[in-house]
């Protein structure tokens, strides 16, 4: 959806700040006019070695955020766009200092203080990936100190204070190396209280991601990933994710897995000629020596002479680990690539690209949805705040009526949907879903955008065919209230696209 819907919602503030309203509710809403006009933030959250950092660093391309159990690793840190590069940490006591970069290009792991007096750490890249999105990098849930955790949920909004829900995220990449009960009880806790939250109640499993950050590690036996693309990409991993996604349906939009590390060395241009010649002499070796030498991180690091110093291989393991290393050796035994070529072949194994994708399609394609959602459930409730007047509630009002909001009200039935407010038979549910994660017609109606079948008239007969099943649900007489308006408002989403791709081309 276009900024059309941030653009109604903004009407509607500026028509609110022209007339007579009392001082707490006008500075209510300039907060919520000036939330408008920021980028979307995206939180990227787990548990304590999910790969949070590495996969933050595999999304800038710039290996910025530590990995290892610094300060640095225990703050929140938000990442944003600015052509000053800084490091600014800001303390719970109110002061804020600034901190040089290490000579390395990481965040400095001294912040200055200890990590139970910083609040969050301020960090301005001149990196084009962040011109339209914030990335927020957490400590773990369930971190070295019960502190660093509470931080995290205090940023998520989960405490429900105002003030701390104006400042949560938009949407949320949950890292998962395995699902685990406590993942998925605490993604499941994440919902609820996000939901409950006002400034977060446009919450839903569009707005959050899981990513099955460590695919390379996970192996049934099948897996055949090989440099070339001549094996298959992970494919226990796959299978895993393809079950993850049907375990979290309701909760988060999909399941992608990724190997974090290669997207990291990848994305971040850490593949240079110097790591080639170590990784070629290594793939010298004799096979079966070679094979001995990647039983273990142990044996890899320390076996002596190999061709490769101790100091080098310590720093392929943590660039590479010893799947990415198997890959790698076994690819350059064989042939002579450059670290372009290597660089290139490990992006496309890595899966990140996918991530990229839904991180698109899920969130920077429904930014405008989502921060206007957020904005108008905001302004509703300064609507009701003591003092405010009635007709505040008519601006607001007329501005969910609008055909621009259309796509706030589908999110709208998603929200209520995911809180368990409204029962869905499987199918109507799944239109839903597919309704708010498209960016386009054809995955908006269920359909694959690459598929030749996937014409105008084909889409228009799906939409017509949805259209049918809302109306049904909201005609029978055992569907209650709520439920039937929400069917109206799919049903009328579904009778648009009919419209428009029955029309002329």
């Amino acid at each position: 959806m276009p900024a059309a819907a941030t653009r109604r919602v903004a009407a509607a503030c500026d028509e609110v700040l022209t007339r007579p309203v009392p001082g707490a509710v006008r500075e209510g809403v300039l907060r919520v006019r000036r939330e408008l006009e920021r980028p979307l933030r995206l939180a990227v959250v787990g548990r304590v070695k999910a790969g949070k950092s590495t996969l933050v660093n595999a999304l800038l391309g710039q290996r910025v955020a530590r990995v290892d159990a610094s300060e640095c690793t225990r703050a929140v840190t938000w990442f944003s766009y600015g052509h000053q590069e800084k490091v600014v940490v800001h303390a719970r006591n109110g002061r804020s200092w600034t901190r040089a970069f290490e000579a390395d290009g990481y965040l400095p792991a001294d912040l200055g203080a200890a990590p139970e007096d910083i609040a969050s750490v301020e960090v301005v890249l001149c990196n084009e990936a962040l011109a339209g999105t914030t990335v927020i990098d957490t400590p773990g849930l369930d971190s070295l100190t019960a502190d660093a955790g509470a931080r995290t949920e205090e940023l998520l909004g989960l405490d429900g204070d105002s003030q701390r829900a104006l400042q949560a995220a938009d949407a949320v990449l949950f890292l998962v190396p395995q699902l685990t009960r406590s993942d998925d009880q605490r993604l499941r806790a994440l919902a609820a209280a996000m939901s409950r939250t006002a400034g977060a109640s446009g919450f839903s499993p569009a707005t959050v991601l899981a990513v099955l950050s460590r695919a390379d590690t996970i192996d049934d036996g099948t897996a055949t990933a090989t440099l070339d693309g001549s094996g298959d990409t992970w494919p226990a991993a796959t299978v895993l994710a393809a079950r993850y996604a049907e375990q979290l349906q309701g909760v988060a939009g999909g399941v992608v897995p990724v190997a974090g590390l290669l997207a990291e060395a990848a994305d971040a241009s850490l593949i240079t000629d110097a790591v080639v010649d170590d990784l070629r002499r290594l793939a010298a070796m004799p096979e079966d020596d070679r094979e001995l030498l990647l039983l273990s991180a142990n044996l890899f690091a320390s076996t002596p002479d190999v061709g490769v110093p101790e100091a080098n291989r310590a720093r392929l393991l943590g660039l590479l680990g010893l799947p990415g290393l198997r890959l790698c050796l076994a690819h350059l035994a064989d042939g002579h690539e450059g670290a372009e070529a290597v660089s290139k072949r490990l992006r496309a194994l890595s899966g990140i690209e996918a991530v990229h994708d839904a991180i698109r399609r899920l969130f920077t394609a429904q930014a405008d949805a989502i921060g206007a959602h957020r904005a108008l459930v905001a302004l509703e409730s300064l609507s009701f705040a003591p003092g405010a007047p009635a007709w505040m509630r008519d601006v607001v009002e007329e501005a969910r009526e609008d055909p621009a909001l259309q796509g706030l009200r589908e999110r709208d039935v998603l929200v209520r949907w995911t809180r368990g407010e409204l029962l869905l038979p499987p199918e109507l549910a799944a239109d839903l879903q597919a309704l708010a994660h498209g960016a386009d017609d054809a995955t908006r109606l269920g359909g694959d955008p690459r598929d030749p079948a996937a014409d105008r008239e084909a889409l228009g007969r799906r939409a017509l065919a949805a259209a049918t099943r809302w109306l049904r649900f909201a005609n029978d007489p055992r569907t209650d209230l709520p439920a039937r308006r929400a069917a109206e408002v799919v049903r009328d989403s579904y009778t648009a696209a009919w419209e428009r791709l029955a029309g002329p081309a």
